[in-house]
């Protein structure tokens, strides 16, 4: 139902209503005691109806866990002795990321031990016995898993006493690199983001180098820019593919020419701005998607139809309305879905908060803004495409096939950048057009015909 500028002003006004007479702090009510310290990491095993949380803590719950516990919706549980550090009970290294991954749990970070043994650092498994370090990588590593496989993304150059830059993938016992010659920018670069989409893998960071800027695909063998990637002094920490669309979530800003603040969309061959009317103003920290819908964690502001208004920190999103909810103090970090349950973490308790870094949404319905925002890019009445091309990859030519009764088309080929490859041309049915010399990647073929324009992807091989 798409909300008009009167029903939108009357929603906002009586959510408003309904805050001011419950008050914040019902909206999110704190659970199991908390932790002693900010949770950095939250990970949900829906196998076992777990959710897996780590941190500096040493409390969860007011019971020892030492930087990583489990929650099953009523208590806590531990996973071994944790970390094994008693120094976590004033604030330790902490776990920054952890994966479940065929009935593993892979954690990462500035743990440099666990299960009390001293030598496990970066990144460790737990197999539901014991600890071991795994990989011993170089410095603090991101386990992530997508389509099925599970990486090693960081800034290492080494694990497994293999050299590898920045990324390597599970085998099941161990760790194969498979990225030694990505030209990034400079020897302090990190990934710490995947994500499959169209076909492709796609992995975000901090990197900046000739042809890749804190984001790059991975199609078979070959690397791929994304349109110039994300620009700027910038970072992304987070991808997730929803309606058709990977959402990127990080620090950057639109101000160096990306086309949004903070989060942003890729369709496959453009950037966009995913929201109008939503403002983000500080970095997104978490993408998740819950039950068919697509929450974030940020700081954002809306636009009510004639003024911009408040500062919220967690919005989602159901592919028709996008909505603020939550209240605007908690300063979260993650969220995360378990058995119905909505929970949400945060990086410091604030004055008044009885919450201690955890907390489960108890708001029901209540939201503070909704907004109509649908997905701009999937129309199912869209027309079929009248041109094709063969073979695809290609090697030394392509053929474009042409609709029944036509002869003639015009078309010109871009890369991933945007540039230029093969000018405007004329090109007739049955003929090869020749791509020997383009380099291996990935291509736009655009034919112009009918008074249309058909945007084609050609592999090269």
């Amino acid at each position: 139902m798409q909300y008009n500028r009167f029903m939108r002003r009357m929603l906002f006004f009586w959510v408003l209503i309904g805050v001011v007479l419950m008050g914040e702090a019902q909206l999110w009510e704190p659970v199991g005691g908390g932790t002693n310290s900010a949770i950095r990491a939250m990970k949900v095993d829906p196998l076992k109806g777990l959710l897996y949380i780590g941190g500096g803590f040493g409390l969860a719950g007011g019971t020892f866990q030492y930087g990583i516990a489990t929650w099953d919706g009523s208590q806590w549980g531990s996973v071994g002795v944790g970390t094994g550090d008693t120094n976590c009970i004033g604030g330790c290294n902490p776990i920054l990321s952890i994966e479940v991954f065929q009935d593993q749990v892979f954690v990462g970070g500035q743990n440099f031990m666990m299960g009390g043994i001293q030598g496990h650092k970066f990144l460790n498994r737990w197999n539901g016995q014991q600890w071991d370090s795994c990989g011993n990588p170089s410095s603090p590593a991101t386990p992530k898993a997508t389509n099925g496989i599970l990486f090693a993304l960081g800034g290492f150059h080494e694990i497994s006493g293999r050299a590898t830059s920045k990324i390597a993938q599970w085998n099941g016992s161990d760790w194969d690199p498979i990225a030694d010659s990505i030209p990034f920018g400079d020897s302090t670069a990190s990934m710490n983001a995947a994500a499959y989409y169209q076909g492709s893998y796609y992995f975000g960071g901090n990197f900046t180098g000739d042809q890749f800027h804190e984001i790059m695909a991975k199609d078979g063998q070959n690397w791929l820019s994304l349109n110039g990637g994300i620009r700027g002094d910038s970072w992304v920490n987070k991808l997730v593919v929803y309606k058709g669309l990977l959402f990127v979530g990080g620090e950057f800003t639109n101000a160096s020419g990306n086309a949004s603040s903070f989060l942003t969309a890729w369709d496959g061959l453009n950037w966009l701005n995913p929201f109008q009317g939503i403002e983000y103003l500080a970095q997104v920290q978490d993408l998740q998607v819950i039950d068919g819908v697509l929450y974030i964690v940020g700081t954002h502001r809306v636009f009510d139809g004639s003024s911009w208004s408040g500062y919220y920190e967690v919005a989602k999103y159901d592919g028709v309305d996008f909505c603020s909810f939550g209240g605007t103090y908690f300063h979260a970090v993650g969220i995360a879905g378990l058995n119905g349950e909505l929970y949400l973490s945060t990086e410091r308790v604030v004055q008044g908060d009885t919450m201690n870094y955890f907390a489960r949404w108890a708001g029901a319905d209540s939201v503070d803004f909704c907004s109509y925002q649908p997905v701009r890019t999937q129309d199912p009445a869209a027309p079929a495409p009248l041109v094709t091309l063969a073979p695809n990859p290609a090697r030394d030519h392509i053929t474009l096939t042409l609709p029944q009764g036509s002869a003639v088309a015009d078309f010109q080929i871009h890369d991933v950048a945007g540039r230029l490859v093969v000018p405007a041309q004329r090109y007739r049915a049955g003929e090869q057009v020749d791509v020997a010399a383009l380099p291996a990647g990935l291509y736009f073929v655009e034919v112009r015909m009918r008074g249309r324009v058909e945007v084609l992807k050609m592999m090269k091989e």
